[in-house]
């Protein structure tokens, strides 16, 4: 794997990581500084345009669900340059809701731009995909 991929493949473990351990902090830590943010979560409400709206999405997020665990990256594709790279994961994940426990797929589509030699995440959108023949649009 080229350097630059392999860096950019290291950026998204780290905010997958600190995902799943539920660090606000840690999933801000990888996100831009620079430019300007967009984060489209699975709600038709989660449109996050600032570091602020995304920390408290995080922070909802981790007030709603505990033990989430990532499974085996299903596909996990990147295509950087010198100072952009974009990437698309599918990855299942679980996690706990009260008493109820979740399973999914979850897939991210990201685009990281180089600030100061570090890969940071700039735009992404996360959607959960439908079963195959269950999707509507009532």
């Amino acid at each position: 794997m080229p350097k630059e991929e392999a860096a950019v493949r290291q950026v998204v473990k780290e905010f997958l990581s600190g995902y799943e351990q539920r660090q606000v902090e840690s999933c801000m830590s990888v996100m831009t500084h620079s430019r300007p943010l967009l984060f489209l979560g699975t709600n038709a409400d989660e449109v996050c345009k600032t570091p602020e709206d995304l920390r408290a999405a995080f922070d909802r997020d981790f007030r709603a669900m505990t033990n989430i665990r990532w499974g085996d990256y299903r596909h996990f594709a990147i295509e950087a340059a010198s100072t952009l790279a974009s990437v698309l994961i599918e990855i299942p994940v679980s996690f706990q809701v009260g008493e109820k426990k979740e399973q999914t797929l979850f897939r991210f589509a990201l685009t990281l731009h180089k600030e100061l030699e570090q890969w940071k995440i700039s735009l992404a959108m996360g959607c959960v995909p439908h079963k195959p023949g269950t999707i509507t649009f009532s």
